[in-house]
C-alpha cells in the first residue's frame, strides 16, 4: 500500500508527498513550490521544512 502526505504551509497546500521505497517524492500543488517538484526527502518533516523555508523567503520579498 502506498503512503501519501499533504504538506501545508501557512494554511495553503504546498504539495503532496508520495512514498517511494525509503524516501518521499514531492509533487508541488502551489506555483511557489515548483522548485521542490520531484525532489526526494527522507521524511515528511524534511519536506515541510523545505516548503516553509521557500514560503518564508517569498513572503519576505513581498514585505521588503
Amino acid at each position: 500500500m502506498s503512503q501519501a502526505f499533504i504538506i501545508e504551509v501557512f494554511g495553503c497546500t504546498a504539495g503532496i508527498l508520495a512514498k517511494e521505497q525509503n524516501r518521499f517524492r514531492f509533487y508541488a500543488s502551489h506555483p511557489l513550490m515548483k522548485s521542490l517538484e520531484g525532489r526526494l526527502f527522507k521524511s515528511p518533516r524534511g519536506a515541510e521544512v523545505a516548503a516553509e523555508q521557500i514560503a518564508a523567503i517569498k513572503l519576505a520579498r513581498c514585505v521588503d
